[in-house]
């Protein structure tokens, strides 16, 4: 039986990191996180991640924090097999532009939709 994918999910918006969360809760182990700095903790523990899903603006306000751009390009560097889905309020087409040079492999608006991001993640998941 092979593991379960495991998710991370980095919101400075807790709460919304734990509403997406429940978007996919037989679909893989999650984690959150509310800062990049959270966020590259959790690579810190051994086991790998498998997708992360990363609000494009995090709130910068704790020591060593980044933006969520700046957290997929360390993903990329120092965790190259972890895919990649940024996603943001804000609509513009930069910032999607950004996301996908960066190595994104999607990128979702919100307010997100159910089956948009359960569709994402499986085909994440299954590439």
């Amino acid at each position: 039986m092979n593991p379960s994918p495991r998710i991370l999910v980095v919101d400075d918006i807790g709460e919304y990191a734990m509403a997406l969360e429940m978007y996919f809760p037989d679909l893989a182990e999650t984690l959150t996180a509310t800062s990049a700095a959270e966020a590259r903790q959790c690579f810190g523990n051994g086991k790998s991640i498998n997708l992360a899903i990363i609000d494009v603006r995090l709130n910068g306000d704790k020591p060593g924090d980044t933006s969520g751009m700046e957290l997929l390009s360390w993903i990329k560097e120092h965790h190259p097999q972890t895919k990649v889905i940024m996603i943001s309020a804000y609509q513009t087409f930069e910032y999607e532009i950004q996301a996908m040079e960066r190595g994104a492999v999607r990128f979702l608006k919100k307010p997100l939709q159910p089956m948009e991001v359960k569709a994402a993640l499986q085909e994440a998941l299954s590439s």
